[in-house]
């Protein structure tokens, strides 16, 4: 394939973890029974991720694969460290458990759309490493070429 081609895998893959990221974010944001310390700490981290695949997309439509790069491993440590890790969800059902019901659905609510999310984010990742590895393959002659001139020196 052509770096051309496998970007627009990148941005499809981005695009469906976007959507699915915007659906976790209106659960978090949108759909908490009321005010608590604890979901609001989710609602900012799921907001915190938001805008880094925000800025992925925004530095991809510019052409800048590595800063695209970076704004997803941002929101993917975001998401393994602070929604899907064991030790983060333990905390948040602790927080929950003597508010009611309702905060017991809003949490199964946000796990599953946390959930939803793996497979698009490992989408991203793995079109991300087909991209670099077209560009690493367009640097193979350039190495090569170098090596060649070191050796003869």
């Amino acid at each position: 394939m052509t770096l051309a081609a496998e970007v627009a895998g990148l941005r499809a893959a981005l695009d469906r973890l976007c959507a699915c990221w915007r659906e976790v974010l209106v659960t978090a944001q949108e759909d908490a029974p009321a005010e608590l310390s604890a979901a609001q700490r989710v609602a900012d981290d799921v907001s915190e991720a938001a805008g880094d695949l925000e800025g992925a997309m925004s530095a991809l439509e510019i052409g800048s694969l590595a800063d695209t790069a970076e704004a997803v491993q941002r929101a993917a440590r975001s998401y393994h460290r602070r929604l899907r890790s064991f030790d983060a969800d333990a905390a948040l059902r602790r927080a929950l458990a003597p508010h009611g019901p309702e905060w017991r659905a809003w949490h199964t609510a946000l796990r599953t759309g946390v959930r939803h999310c793996e497979q698009p984010l490992t989408d991203v990742d793995t079109a991300l490493l087909r991209c670099w590895r077209e560009v690493a393959g367009s640097l193979t002659p350039t190495i090569a070429a170098l090596r060649v001139v070191h050796e003869e020196r």
